[in-house]
């Protein structure tokens, strides 16, 4: 690879390393094309990217990204996952992914200028993704809602079935 290609590929990672909520680098020995073409797929339909790169490419993007604290775990095969949209949605994918197939190794990684280690990427993946938080907090506030328009409909029913009575009564006389 020629030292200009290098350059670039460098200011691309740094840019993208930049712009991210949160990246994650993993160690993807034993996984065949197969499974990590599975693997983009689904990241990528998670809206993160995932990239094989050389360790010595990608600890330059770290060091231009200011995010070199994590560059220590820069070793072996690495590929590494971006995203700029919600930072817990790849540690989800990452980890339903290892359940199925034992692979990849998340070794740890940045989230919202965080650095995650390899144990808490396993906690984290148990919280409930942003949407799903979200839709929690909108049922909680549309739950009162409900119940106040549940409480004034049996009202409503109430008073229409107590003038109905009247009514009736009022014709019988």
């Amino acid at each position: 690879m020629a030292k200009d290609e290098k350059i670039a590929l460098v200011k691309t990672l740094s840019t993208l390393l930049k712009s991210s909520t949160g990246f994650y680098l993993t160690d993807y020995r034993g996984l065949n094309v197969r499974d990590i073409t599975d693997l983009r797929k689904r990241l990528r339909e998670g809206n993160t990217i995932y990239r094989v790169t050389k360790n010595s490419i990608l600890k330059r993007a770290l060091e231009q990204a200011n995010v070199s604290a994590i560059s220590h775990l820069v070793e072996g095969p690495i590929a590494i996952a971006l995203t700029s949209d919600d930072p817990i949605q790849p540690i989800k994918i990452l980890t339903n992914f290892k359940k199925e197939h034992k692979l990849p190794l998340v070794k740890g990684g940045i989230a919202e200028g965080k650095f995650i280690d390899e144990q808490e990427i396993g906690e984290i993946a148990k919280i409930p993704s942003k949407e799903e938080l979200l839709s929690m907090v909108i049922g909680g506030l549309n739950a009162p809602i409900t119940g106040l328009v549940w409480t004034l409909k049996g009202m409503l029913g109430k008073l229409i079935y107590t003038l109905n009575a009247l009514i009736n009564k009022k014709e019988e006389e």
